[in-house]
């Protein structure tokens, strides 16, 4: 069966190959023109080469945390986002206060909720988003944007590439045989390649392995990340006390890719625990909130919670059918990253070293 499916996908495959090929080609030589704002403002781009999630999300958090406590601590920091699933058109900023996912995406508004002294905006375009990040925005000195590694037409100062170290591009193929975008030679031209962890610390030995795999080049710089999960946070204040612990259950529902770590990270420890589901970026419904409202309260455990990620609640917050949910002892888990020992500081400087620069 699974080679039926790889002479079927094979000729898909290579037609999808082609195409990313001449395109960056045309780049490349200049047929298609890419834009810089270099001389205006630095431009940090965090991306992937594969269809899914690398953590793109906290990772461009991270930077922005950092270069405000660092770089510009007066607002002078902004995230752009082509601000998936909104229903919305053009250049927009998100704000302190009232906001939904429909209106920004997901993602935008937990950047905004994470970093509040950042400016956040959402354009489809990245080109005119940073162009009227400039124009109306003097102050900016650095806008940090994610999921840019294709988008081509924008020239980045720094080019950020992350990869999963249980999925390593330089092991994967061209979509749909694999979940690659483009080929994985593509990769040289990031200026920094992140190999992004589960949450524990890589070893050294299988670090000298990745390393070897991937063959960065000479002009590249290569760190490692991992996943560091915060303390539950009640979603409202009233007055729960619970953590994660033998004499707690949860029932954890979640809309994001990859959620392997999130569970054995609970599961290890809790009493029980019992998990629901969605896509990745999953607009919650009426039906969806029944659903999980019905199963929590069906759900037997000793001290239960309910408990879902920070990019979840942003898509629910705002509907008011779920509101019943609040009303139970519902929690979210806080995820941020950080960097193995060794390398904390050396992506600090170069982060550093290219705000800097002239």
């Amino acid at each position: 069966m699974r080679g039926l499916k790889y002479i079927l996908l094979s000729p898909v495959g290579f037609m999808w190959y082609i195409l990313t090929f001449f395109r960056n080609i045309f780049y490349d030589f200049g047929v298609f023109k890419s834009f810089s704002f270099e001389s205006e403002i630095k431009t940090i781009g965090v991306g992937n080469l594969s269809f899914g999630g690398t953590g793109k999300t906290p990772h461009a958090s991270y930077i922005i945390e950092f270069l405000i406590k660092n770089f510009h601590p007066d607002k002078n920091i902004a995230f752009l986002s082509r601000g998936y699933g909104r229903n919305t058109k053009g250049f927009l900023e998100v704000k302190n206060g009232l906001v939904t996912s429909d209106q920004f995406g997901d993602e935008p508004i937990m950047i905004k909720e994470l970093n509040p002294e950042s400016l956040v905006f959402v354009d489809q375009s990245r080109v005119r988003g940073v162009q009227n990040i400039v124009e109306q925005k003097k102050n900016v000195k650095a806008v940090v944007l994610d999921d840019v590694f294709q988008h081509r037409k924008l020239s980045t100062g720094l080019m950020i590439l992350l990869t999963r170290s249980d999925k390593l591009y330089t092991k994967d193929f061209i979509a749909p045989l694999g979940t690659l975008r483009e080929a994985k030679a593509n990769a040289r031209r990031a200026d920094i390649i992140i190999v992004t962890g589960g949450f524990n610390s890589i070893p050294p030995i299988e670090k000298r392995l990745i390393k070897e795999q991937l063959n960065p080049g000479t002009h590249q710089h290569l760190f490692f990340s991992h996943i560091v999960y915060k303390s539950i946070k009640p979603l409202h204040a009233f007055n729960y006390k619970h953590s994660l612990n033998k004499k707690t259950s949860v029932f954890l529902f979640t809309g994001i890719a990859h959620t392997e770590h999130i569970f054995y990270h609970i599961k290890m420890k809790v009493n029980k625990l019992e998990h629901l589901k969605f896509k990745d970026h999953h607009a919650f419904s009426k039906k969806d909130v029944n659903k999980i409202y019905d199963l929590f309260n069906a759900f037997y455990g000793i001290n239960k919670i309910i408990l879902t990620t920070q990019k979840d609640v942003t898509r629910l917050k705002h509907l008011n059918f779920a509101k019943k949910l609040f009303e139970l002892p519902f929690y979210v888990l806080p995820i941020t990253i950080d960097f193995d020992a060794s390398d904390k500081e050396n992506f600090h400087q170069q982060i550093l070293k290219y705000v800097r620069s002239n």
